[in-house]
């Protein structure tokens, strides 16, 4: 049990970094192939 709320302490403030990147990489991501999609066209 002390194991798990130690690994789970570590995930939560490990995925709110991650998200956050991956939140921030998706949103580039997007606005640039929505540019990129509307040049082609």
């Amino acid at each position: 049990m002390k194991w798990n709320i130690k690994k789970q302490q570590w995930v939560n403030s490990f995925s709110c970094n991650h998200c956050f990147k991956v939140f921030e990489t998706k949103y580039t991501l997007a606005t640039h192939i929505k540019k990129f999609h509307t040049k082609l066209k």
